[in-house]
């Protein structure tokens, strides 16, 4: 192989990033058996020696496949086996469970599976549980929060750490994890529930996300006659997604163009200092939002510096989430046409001012003709 897959180093220059992986730890695995699982054991198996890590991992048998499910549990349990990685299996009837409690068989295996491997890790003495989510169950979490409907804390994503849960192969695609399997010859067993597109995720995977990417890659060849609009936190994510991109020309309406300065808006608010959410890590507040500390380190390791698309943008001075300054220095920055309706707050929902939208936006669409 011409570019093998060093797996296990790009995971640790990931892992380092959030302090996962310290010298001494004890680690333990959460192991289905399927791909990603397997790939991310083999990962701490090679970090475990010269980080002197402690390797334990742990298999929760669902009970919801039958025979497959059976084949999952004696499948890790020959390969750990022979792996010399000391295995618990636990095991639960989740069909049952989620009859009794009223809930959905998702959110009970699920809570489940965690309550199994925070017990083993306290029995164990381990400092971290491994699961193995990947960048592409990271992206399918955002799409299904947005899809839902979300508020600040659902924008992050998956956390690469909370609490005691480290995620070392969450910036790791999973088309990565499975040339690395290839390329290491590991083993792994197929889920079968994974294409039942009777669940949200799966479907969301296996409809949604291909055609996003095909619509993002016929758009890729045409960027000069794509515009771009965007409202609010919309702006934000566009401004994120597309710094580069040659459109023809973007829309803005009450952007958001400094992410940081909103939630440290929203801290103070809250009275919320940034020792405080570092220490609690997520602090619900009185206005609808959830504080996340992770979001915000996401925020300052990821600005929106540069813009080099022509913009328009809308801004009502009565905005109370963002800064008038914070936006004149961003347009001023990027040579963006600033147009302030004095009466416009954040969210333009009056009749009069949803009138200062469509007159606005009909004027720089002509502009762009």
């Amino acid at each position: 192989m011409k570019n093998p897959i060093d797996l296990a180093a790009q995971a640790a220059a990931f892992a380092d990033k959030y302090n996962m992986l310290p010298q001494g730890s004890t680690v333990l695995c959460a192991l289905s058996g399927g791909a990603d699982s397997m790939a991310l054991l083999s990962v701490l198996e090679a970090l475990a020696k010269p980080r002197s890590l402690t390797l334990h991992a742990a298999h929760f048998n669902h009970q919801l496949r039958g025979e497959e499910s059976q084949r999952d549990e004696d499948f890790v349990v020959q390969w750990c086996q022979k792996r010399g990685i000391p295995l618990v299996v636990g095991r639960g009837d989740v069909a049952q469970e989620a009859q009794e409690q009223g809930k959905g068989v998702e959110e009970t295996a699920r809570a489940m599976r965690y309550g199994f491997l925070t017990a083993t890790a306290q029995e164990l003495g381990a400092d971290k549980i491994a699961t193995a989510h990947n960048a592409d169950d990271n992206a399918e979490t955002l799409l299904l929060h947005l899809a839902r409907g979300t508020g600040l804390d659902g924008l992050t994503g998956i956390p690469p750490v909370r609490g005691i849960l480290i995620r070392p192969l969450l910036a790791t695609p999973r088309i990565d994890i499975a040339v690395y399997l290839a390329q290491e010859e590991i083993p792994h067993v197929e889920d079968s529930s994974n294409r039942d597109e009777s669940f949200s995720r799966n479907r969301l995977r296996w409809q949604v996300v291909p055609e996003l990417r095909c619509a993002l890659a016929e758009l890729r060849g045409r960027w000069d006659r794509v515009g771009l609009f965007g409202s609010s936190l919309g702006a934000w994510f566009g401004l994120l997604a597309y710094p580069d991109a040659p459109l023809a020309g973007a829309l803005f309406l009450s952007p958001v163009v400094d992410m940081e300065a909103l939630i440290r808006k929203m801290m103070g608010w809250a009275g919320v200092s940034e020792e405080r959410l570092a220490r609690e890590g997520r602090i619900p507040t009185t206005f609808g939002q959830t504080l996340s500390w992770e979001y915000l380190r996401y925020v300052r390791t990821h600005p929106a510096r540069r813009w080099r698309t022509p913009t328009a943008i809308l801004y009502g001075a009565r905005d109370h989430l963002t800064d008038r300054e914070t936006v004149e220095a961003f347009a001023a920055r990027n040579g963006c046409r600033l147009t302030v309706e004095e009466a416009g707050e954040h969210w333009f929902h009056t009749p009069e001012q949803l009138a200062v939208v469509d007159r606005w936006q009909r004027a720089c669409l002509a502009d762009l003709e």
